[in-house]
């Protein structure tokens, strides 16, 4: 993959891709780490320990990736609640009709 084909799927210029390579830029954005990692296949754990960053950065790095994983199943759910809520709006619909008090006719006593 040449540096110009991995600065467009990183959506960042060639130019830093080439700094990232050569350890000229040593702070990286979060998300093109995560994106780094998605390309090469690679988790953050590995991608960390061959930059040699220090072990706060690695955990701080895995902290953001579980927080984002943590972030899509929240989106995740609240779709899921929001289809539940749906259904349950329509089957309220469908169950809610007026009652109408049974008529019954009145007993009239017999005289003895």
């Amino acid at each position: 993959m040449t540096q110009a084909e991995l600065a467009a799927a990183l959506r960042v210029s060639q130019n830093i891709v080439g700094r990232l390579e050569s350890g000229g830029r040593s702070d990286p954005r979060l998300s093109t780490v995560i994106r780094l990692t998605q390309i090469l296949g690679i988790s953050i754990d590995s991608l960390t320990e061959t930059a040699g960053l220090t072990a706060r950065a690695r955990t701080r790095a895995s902290l953001q990736s579980e927080l984002i994983a943590v972030n899509q199943q929240v989106r995740t759910a609240k779709r899921a609640l929001m289809q539940l809520q749906t259904v349950l709006n329509k089957i309220e619909q469908l169950t809610s009709f007026e009652r109408v008090p049974s008529r019954r006719p009145l007993s009239r006593k017999q005289p003895r």
